[in-house]
């Protein structure tokens, strides 16, 4: 009981009562940070996709023409 104490005296034991708050608070923020990074991954994907159909259409026209 003494050695607790000491940690009471020196107020470490309200820092350990925070910590699980603390842990949460990180975790929040980690999936928030996550869930943006996937959405701007979805934007770049489609993004690409657009530009990549876009491409093939243009290399298509290119192999008609040669072929006429």
């Amino acid at each position: 009981m003494l050695f607790l104490a000491q940690f009471e005296r020196f107020g470490f034991s309200n820092f350990l009562a925070d910590k699980p708050n603390i842990l949460t608070t990180i975790g929040i923020e980690n999936v928030a940070s996550k869930t943006l990074m996937q959405h701007k991954m979805r934007q770049n994907h489609e993004q690409l996709k657009r530009e990549l159909v876009s491409e093939i259409h243009e290399l298509l026209a290119i192999m008609v023409n040669c072929r006429t």
